[in-house]
């Protein structure tokens, strides 16, 4: 399996409400690449849920590093609750392929800001991994 970016991308973001009684509030960031997997054109998807800033501009210059193992966690009510920081996938039209996101690093924080993603997608063939240069256009604010 071959992929390449195609074009800029976008950086978005949204206020997720993350338990039942709505007290738990925090701000996710998605960054949304177009790609071509072998020959089919696709999007990239790459979701921050824990980023610990509320302001994308807070983004530039740090990286985020993910092993899929051992999760952050917090504690609520005396209890350990395990934190998914990051969820990641490519859609095509012939589907979802699974795809896990081990870094993302920002440069510079500006309108257009560069994006490095590495990671791996997970098919019946195996596991191919990825390492991708992007730029992405904040579409937040």
């Amino acid at each position: 399996m071959t992929f390449a970016v195609t074009g800029e991308g976008t950086l978005t973001s949204e206020l997720v409400e993350h338990d039942e009684d709505e007290r738990t509030v925090t701000r996710t960031f998605t960054i949304h690449l177009p790609v071509r997997v072998d020959d089919l054109p696709g999007t990239l998807t790459v979701t921050l849920r824990h980023p610990e800033t509320n302001d994308w501009r807070a983004l530039g210059g740090r990286t985020y590093r993910f092993d899929g193992e051992a999760p952050r966690t917090i504690k609520k009510d005396g209890q350990e609750i395990p934190l998914d920081e990051v969820s990641a996938d490519i859609r095509t039209a012939q589907g979802a392929i699974d795809t896990f996101a081990s870094a993302v690093t920002f440069g510079p924080a500006t309108a257009r800001m560069s994006v490095q993603l590495a990671g791996e997608t997970r098919t019946r063939e195996g596991k191919t991994p990825f390492a991708l240069d992007a730029v992405v256009q904040a579409a937040t604010d």
